[in-house]
């Protein structure tokens, strides 16, 4: 309760409740609680535990994030001398995570960048990590030229290199000769579940300029990716070549098809921006993978945008994994219906109405390519379902209000149709609450949709 507090009055208690805190979450609340009351003592309560004898660079990094996340004013060369400090003991997580949360997310003054300028060739080790995740942040001439020349040597620091040049893209183009010449012997690479070096190199020539090579192998890894997923489906990954196995790398081949998914997806974003460049069958061999838990739908509507409907349904025809299938369906109807989509989804409503994360999905989809054809092919299909159980009837609430917002007064007569021919309990349910939407619309009236309850009709 002591979050709560906003009372003046209240500051010897929640004081209290400070020098009393035994856990981090209790310090952090009455912290907060601290700052809003009264914001002198609040920061007097940071200090003295930045100076107590016992405190580590874990202990003090935990400290300043506490009080960053209080909205505490944070001293940046505190932070700075906290977040690369020498760890013996390897104990260094809180460290990172003072970079990512408070440092990374401020402005470096000049002298800490120079600072930084001065540290970092000469470092080694952890500390040597941290100093280059503080460098992303920073434009300094200085730190590209390190950068370029350890890109340039290709050495064990190459790829974090890589990643400070895409993060300062003008320090990139301003010396893309030589580094699309490094880049170039880097691609040979291969792109694994356990080596990602060719998607980093890739990443940084997708702001240089992809050359006839980097497109070469995007392509040859796509298509790799898309061969050794097919054959995981069909149960045939030992009759592949040790080639094409090697992009499971170290790792185990226990889910398959989600690590080849996963690799997918990170390919996505530079296939949408290079597709041009790449052949045409590039962004529809994507279309294989499942894509649901991962956020590229939008990248790859765009690599889709070149592709007719044409196309992309017949690929969609050839899905065998109705899983794969909804993945697809939720990139390409907002495109619009196609009466191939409209199949597919049906069939896809027919196996899924009581799977609830494909039930999401199928909303969304649904929704995004609405039209009177979709609502025929929904009344037919809720209607035959032939069992439906009330425990599967819950996953259906989402899809049920999102169809209501969409009925019309003249699609009453067809659904009073489909009420005459549901087949179950919870199809009558969810018509008649279509039903009454109809009706409600006709004389002005909406209706509050609310969970569709056992006993509605």
């Amino acid at each position: 309760m002591v979050a709560f507090e906003q009372d003046a009055g209240d500051a010897a208690l929640i004081e209290s409740h400070l020098h009393g805190a035994t856990h981090t979450v209790a310090w952090h609340a009455a912290l907060a609680a601290m700052q809003a009351v009264d914001p002198a003592r609040a920061k007097a309560a940071v200090d003295a535990a930045l100076a107590a004898p016992s405190a580590t660079a874990a202990n003090k990094a935990l400290v300043l994030r506490v009080a960053a996340e209080a909205k505490i004013d944070v001293d940046i060369h505190e932070a700075f001398r906290c977040a690369t400090t020498e760890v013996p003991d390897g104990n260094t997580q809180e460290l990172y995570r003072l970079i990512y949360d408070v440092v990374g997310r401020l402005s470096l003054p000049p002298d800490l960048v120079h600072a930084l300028e001065e540290e970092l060739p000469r470092s080694s080790g952890d500390r040597r990590q941290r100093l280059w995740q503080l460098a992303s942040e920073c434009h300094s001439e200085a730190i590209a030229n390190y950068a370029a020349s350890r890109v340039e040597a290709w050495d064990d620091d190459a790829l974090v290199a890589c990643r400070f040049l895409i993060a300062q893209p003008d320090l990139a183009r301003s010396r893309q000769v030589k580094l699309v010449q490094a880049c170039e012997k880097a691609l040979d690479v291969p792109f694994t579940a356990t080596n990602w070096t060719l998607l980093t190199v890739l990443r940084l020539l997708e702001q240089l300029g992809f050359t006839g090579k980097a497109v070469a192998v995007l392509s040859a890894t796509v298509e790799r990716l898309a061969r050794v997923d097919e054959a995981a489906r069909r149960n045939e990954l030992d009759m592949l070549s040790a080639e094409d196995l090697a992009v499971f790398g170290n790792g185990q081949r226990d889910n398959p098809s989600i690590q080849l998914s996963m690799l997918a997806s990170q390919l996505v974003p530079i296939v949408a921006q290079v597709r041009k460049r790449l052949p045409a069958n590039m962004p529809l061999l994507l279309l294989h993978f499942d894509f649901t838990s991962s956020s590229v739908a939008g990248e790859m509507k765009a690599a889709l945008s070149g592709h007719t409907d044409e196309s992309i349904d017949q690929v969609l025809q050839q899905i065998a994994d109705m899983w794969v299938t909804v993945s697809g369906l939720s990139i390409v109807c907002p495109r619009g219906a196609t009466e191939v989509r409209i199949r597919l989804l049906e069939a896809a409503l027919r196996q899924y109405y009581g799977h609830p994360a494909a039930m999401h999905t199928l909303t969304r989809a649904v929704k995004a390519c609405w039209s009177e054809a979709v609502l025929e092919m929904v009344l037919k299909t809720v209607a035959q379902i032939p069992q439906w159980t009330e425990y599967e009837a819950q996953f259906f609430s989402e899809f049920t209000r999102m169809v209501a917002q969409r009925i019309q007064p003249e699609n009453g007569p067809a659904i009073e149709r489909a009420i005459a021919e549901a087949h179950t309990g919870p199809a009558q349910r969810v018509l008649n609450i279509w039903q009454t939407e109809a009706l409600g619309r006709r004389i002005g009236l909406g209706t509050e949709l609310r969970p569709i309850a056992a006993d509605a009709r």
